[in-house]
């Protein structure tokens, strides 16, 4: 009796390893856009900007959506913070649009294709010109 419950245990087990381990190279595991991000830069390229992104889901259960803030500086400006929101599109896209709220009352909004999500680092292209953007955590 004992081996049958053990076995079905086992079984059981197996069938959730199956299912989770299952997921294909264009799921996004969102959790991980979760924090700060550092736009990071090719060692050839000499640059004075600072440029990084956090993203703060709207809850545990809805993190397709929620807060975004870029930290910027230069020489010339020093430390500025805009706000605004974030989306991931809901289709196998992989589009991340984030609306940032303008000190003039206007909202400027830039479009990426996730290329890259990991726990550590993420590559984004810009929709528009095609730039490719690599961050770190």
């Amino acid at each position: 009796m004992k081996a049958i419950k053990n076995l079905k245990f086992v079984l059981i087990l197996f069938a959730a390893i199956s299912l989770f381990s299952c997921s294909s190279d264009h799921d996004l595991q969102l959790s991980q856009l979760t924090g700060s991000w550092q736009q990071t830069y090719c060692d050839s390229v000499v640059t004075k900007e600072f440029v990084q992104y956090q993203f703060i889901p709207m809850s545990i259960d809805i993190i397709s959506r929620g807060k975004c803030n870029i930290k910027t500086h230069d020489v010339n400006h020093g430390f500025v913070t805009t706000s605004g929101e974030y989306v991931i599109s809901d289709d196998d896209s992989r589009l991340l649009y984030i609306f940032m709220h303008l000190d003039n009352g206007h909202i400027e909004t830039r479009v990426f294709e996730i290329k890259n999500l990991s726990s550590k680092e993420m590559t984004l292209i810009l929709i528009d010109s095609g730039k490719v953007l690599k961050l770190r955590k």
